[in-house]
């Protein structure tokens, strides 16, 4: 008995071969045009899954080196800008030295302080730097807005306290900018740990230039006075009234007491006296207001306004010992 193909099946036969052929020949034609054994899963299904995984971990490190590259053009606008604040500090340093000298008249202190409000009315732009893509480098993350202000003639901060971290490589971690209240607003006082000034009744022409930590002895953190019975005799006073100790002030020779080094210009009042505490913090636009204030009065000794900036810009300007990045 004979097997009897009909045309039409023949035909189909033909027809599917053909089309299995032409699907081959597709299918190798992708392959060249991409470069890729792999067009689609169903060719290797697990060596295509191990690319969709490399696929993504490939995506993943292009966006890490993105955000690498403007972490770095955020943190050099945050250090010209720093850098700039810093040259503006330390012309400040400049006028208050100058303003305090027992000489200058009362036409060349308002000249200082004119110069010190053009720089104190420029601080706030300089605070309000833009990274050029609408965010604000110092405002935290709530970066959409200028993170300073002026109300009711104070300089106000309306960012956050939370650093931006912004992932530049597996599971690496960098803020991308500092806190404007760390910068601007928290500014630590004499050496960072103790600080010093004079008493607001001081009549004399001694200023405290300087006051730090001694190495030769710890301070234990509790205030003291240095009160001059004379010139050059003074007594220590403790944070109770009682005098704990006497001694005597040389030219030229700091005064080094209970573990604290002080530095002292000038010559004392009897009467006079300078206090050491622990250090704070202080805003520096308060300090240059009250020191702007304080030549416009005209009414300080060089002792009374000193202490008024001293404590936020002394050479070297300590309140530029701006906090790590990292």
């Amino acid at each position: 008995m004979s097997n009897r193909i009909s045309t039409s099946m023949m035909f189909s036969q033909s027809v599917s071969l053909m089309m299995a052929k032409q699907a081959k020949m597709n299918h190798l034609e992708q392959q060249i045009a991409t470069g890729s054994k792999i067009t689609s899963a169903k060719d290797d299904p697990v060596n295509a899954g191990a690319a969709v995984g490399l696929d993504r971990t490939l995506a993943a490190l292009d966006q890490m080196k993105l955000n690498a590259n403007n972490v770095q053009k955020r943190l050099g606008l945050q250090e010209n800008t720093l850098a700039r604040i810093n040259d503006l500090m330390g012309r400040v340093n400049d006028l208050t030295l100058q303003a305090s000298s027992p000489t200058l008249s009362a036409a060349d202190k308002k000249t200082v302080g004119t110069e010190l409000n053009q720089i104190r009315e420029g601080l706030p732009s300089l605070a309000n730097t833009s990274d050029g893509t609408g965010r604000y480098l110092f405002g935290g993350t709530h970066d959409g807005d200028p993170p300073f202000s002026q109300v009711n003639g104070k300089i106000v901060y309306s960012g956050d306290q939370t650093h931006r971290q912004v992932e530049v490589g597996p599971d690496t971690y960098v803020k991308d900018a500092l806190l404007g209240s760390e910068i601007f607003l928290r500014i630590p006082t004499g050496d960072g740990t103790v600080d010093g000034s004079a008493a607001a009744g001081n009549t004399g022409k001694a200023v405290l230039t300087n006051i730090t930590r001694d190495g030769g002895g710890g301070w234990n953190g509790q205030p003291f006075s240095v009160r001059f019975t004379s010139a050059t005799q003074y007594e220590v006073v403790d944070g109770t009234g009682n005098v704990t100790g006497t001694g005597t002030m040389k030219a030229g020779d700091d005064l080094v007491i209970n573990g604290v080094r002080l530095q002292v210009a000038g010559e004392p009042a009897a009467g006079d006296s300078f206090n050491v505490q622990a250090a704070g913090g202080r805003d520096v636009f308060s300090t240059l207001d009250n020191l702007i204030s304080a030549l416009g009065t005209d009414t300080g000794t060089s002792a009374q306004l000193w202490p008024r900036s001293r404590t936020s810009c002394r050479a070297p300007c300590v309140m530029w010992r701006v906090p790590p990045s990292g």
